[in-house]
């Protein structure tokens, strides 16, 4: 029974070794473009109710070991921000995060703005980051 085990997980693992390569150009970057590859961290809210509008501005770090860069291949970023009034109304903004590199370790900032409903009262945002 022991040599099959042995035969198994050499199998296996000449398998999994064959199947990688050390440049893979089809997908150099993964779906998961920015999932614990960036991190947001927000650095002021500033609420303008003449405008109807919130700026939120953010820090982003890339804390890959790989730059980000849209043009070779890495997928864009969207930030969908939802903003909550006092009366519990919803407004959606939908944005794509316009820096195309961010060196791996490397810091960048954004600003956000998203609008929301005249005659209403800021309460708070959301902010849900995707790739495309």
């Amino acid at each position: 029974m022991k040599i099959y085990t042995r035969l198994i997980v050499s199998a296996l693992l000449i398998l999994t070794v064959s199947s990688c390569s050390k440049k893979d150009t089809t997908q150099p970057y993964l779906v998961e473009c920015f999932a614990d590859r960036m991190a947001f961290t927000q650095t002021s809210v500033r609420d303008y109710p003449g405008g109807h509008n919130v700026f939120i501005n953010f820090k982003i770090k890339n804390t890959s070991s790989k730059d980000y860069d849209t043009e070779r291949g890495a997928k864009l970023l969207s930030l969908k921000v939802d903003v909550s009034t006092t009366d519990s109304s919803h407004y959606e903004t939908n944005i794509v995060f316009t820096r195309s590199r961010i060196a791996a370790g490397d810091s960048a900032v954004a600003m956000v703005s998203a609008n929301y409903g005249a005659g209403k009262t800021y309460s708070s945002y959301k902010v849900i980051a995707a790739c495309y």
